[in-house]
């Protein structure tokens, strides 16, 4: 919806990058309806990312193996290599650490 005193676009709907980035718009605007004078104007609404999506290790489970009477710190050694995802844009907001 846009507002006919101020110009100001409403959303019917949250927008949601992971969904979809960026929108075109379409923007009819008349001065009256009796002198029929109007204008179109197509425009890009880009949405930005937040840290919104959680972040999903590729296994259910992990293991590891550490020696008997170690002591802090000490290192474990993993049978696998532990990874996770996340949704987000790489350059935001998806290392993982």
């Amino acid at each position: 919806m846009i507002d006919q005193y101020n110009g100001s676009i409403y959303l019917a709907c949250p927008f949601d990058f992971e969904t979809k980035s960026s929108f075109s718009l379409y923007l009819n605007v008349t001065d009256s309806f009796e002198s029929g004078l109007m204008d179109a104007y197509a425009f890009t609404v880009n949405v930005l990312d937040v840290n919104d999506e959680i972040p999903v290790f590729s296994a259910a489970t992990y293991s590891g193996t550490i020696q008997d009477g170690q002591t802090n710190p000490t290192t474990v050694t993993m049978t696998s290599a532990i990874s996770a995802t996340d949704a987000d844009t790489y350059a935001n907001y998806s290392d993982i650490t």
